[in-house]
């Protein structure tokens, strides 16, 4: 019975999700005229050319005083989920911060990451009424996540047309570097040593000694297991790594440490 049931209404639900999408864009693409805070793409584009940008992730690596290290140097960065948990211990705060994750909207995390002080803040149109209550200027922005791109990877240089997403939002957050104008990208606190972690083939592999955020504290115990498919994550590396030859801009790993080898090591302390 159940399964005559959910035969019946899957399609129904697939019908009502897809209006209720075009709606949500709608609405973004209009906000754009009527609402002081919300910002077309277009408007930031090469806005910081010919500075450096450091994409900020949350791996557990991170240390406050890097980012107070950035802000006192006026780099452009792009950040991304719940780097505001950070906050109180740096006056940095980025340029971008990119909010494209499902996990931001969770009753947990949504008072965080739809109020965290940034300049511009980045959602998908898909989840304008999500947002509508998020404070500060907001881009909404069109995202490609096919999982074709997995083995066909794209990359936008022109965030106003769309974006894709492969794997991470850090690919994502590479993107808008790239729009703003930056061609020299440095990583920092992409750790990828995560606890556990998924191959291609579907192998789960146990890190030891992993641990997935810098807000994890050492004694916190998850509300459930979460294996990251490092994998795909690995795919999005190798391609923007490709592509920053193309398209002429460099991506280095300023991360202290981890597990991340697929682009151009540097050290952060020599870059200041």
């Amino acid at each position: 019975m159940n399964k005559v049931v959910k035969t019946v209404l899957r399609p129904i639900y697939r019908g009502f999700n897809s209006i209720w999408r075009w709606f949500n864009v709608v609405c973004s693409n209009i906000a754009v005229l009527v609402c002081k805070d919300v910002f077309r793409a277009s408007s930031i584009k090469g806005k910081y050319v010919g500075k450096r940008c450091f994409i900020v992730c949350n791996g557990p690596s991170l240390r406050p005083e890097d980012l107070t290290k950035i802000h006192e140097h006026g780099d452009v960065s792009v950040a991304m989920n719940m780097i505001g948990k950070v906050y109180e211990s740096t006056p940095w705060r980025p340029n971008i911060l990119v909010h494209t994750d499902a996990s931001v909207f969770k009753p947990k995390n949504k008072i965080i990451a739809l109020q965290t002080e940034t300049e511009y803040h980045v959602y998908q149109k898909k989840d304008f009424w999500k947002t509508i209550h998020a404070t500060g200027n907001k881009v909404y922005v069109k995202l490609e996540t096919s999982r074709r791109l997995l083995d066909d990877p794209m990359f936008s240089i022109d965030s106003s047309v769309f974006q894709y997403s492969i794997g991470t939002t850090t690919y994502e957050a590479i993107e808008w570097a790239v729009h703003l104008g930056c061609k020299e990208i440095y990583l920092l606190g992409c750790d990828m040593s995560y606890s556990y972690n998924m191959l291609r083939d579907g192998t789960i592999v146990r890190n030891e000694s992993g641990k997935d955020y810098f807000y994890n504290s050492p004694d916190e115990m998850p509300e459930k297991i979460i294996v990251v498919p490092t994998w795909e994550m690995n795919t999005a590396y190798e391609a923007a790594e490709k592509f920053s030859y193309q398209y002429g801009f460099r991506v280095y790993n300023a991360t202290r440490g981890g597990k991340l080898e697929v682009f151009e090591r540097v050290d952060i302390d020599k870059l200041f």
